[in-house]
């Protein structure tokens, strides 16, 4: 006799390996794509100090707005 994880974690490795896994990294790798068409510029990290006062705060290249 077997016990039921001997049997049932062999059955799940084979259904998410051959089934859920192919779907996964499709739809990981749409998610990805459409990412970098939207944000085709990567923002940067500005330190900006007024007063004694520092704080950073994210910008794009082309654009001096900050996107807080």
């Amino acid at each position: 006799m077997v016990c039921v994880p001997c049997i049932a974690i062999p059955i799940l490795l084979v259904i998410w390996r051959f089934f859920l896994q192919p779907l996964f990294i499709k739809w990981w790798q749409f998610r990805n794509e459409k990412k970098e068409t939207i944000n085709n510029e990567v923002p940067q990290l500005v330190k900006e100090c007024k007063n004694g006062i520092c704080t950073l705060s994210w910008t794009k290249n082309q654009e001096n707005k900050k996107m807080d």
